[in-house]
């Protein structure tokens, strides 16, 4: 006897790859009643299943979307792809508060440099 194995469970990825075999089955006409069963529970679960199943194996839908993806892929696209991209560097804005800060950052080191003068002229 043909057992199906148990795809309630299990991760994600699994069940959708249970179903896009199923769905292939489907369209091959070599899905059994079992495999039939489920796809059409599935199909029934809810409006987007249903519409994701029609758009699946809707001949007409899929060359369309075939036709889509070789466009897509030509060098043509790409290129034209390129023309639309537009790269500018970031323009760095004048700030006081950054001015401030180096130059107590500045300020200090001098300070700093000035008074280990100091301690070093004096021994």
């Amino acid at each position: 006897m043909n057992q199906q194995p148990d795809h309630t469970q299990g991760s994600q990825a699994d069940r959708i790859d249970h179903l896009v075999d199923l769905i292939m089955k489907y369209k091959r006409n070599c899905i059994d009643t079992d495999e039939h069963h489920e796809l059409d529970e599935w199909i029934v679960d809810n409006d987007l299943n249903m519409h994701l199943f029609e758009d699946l194996t809707n001949e007409e839908s899929m060359k369309e979307a075939v036709e889509w993806m070789s466009t897509a892929r030509s060098s043509d696209a790409l290129k034209k792809l390129k023309s639309q991209l537009h790269f500018e560097r970031p323009r760095r804005r004048f700030s006081i508060l950054m001015l401030l800060f180096h130059c107590t950052i500045a300020a200090s080191l001098l300070l700093l440099l000035t008074l280990s003068l100091v301690v070093i002229n004096r021994e």
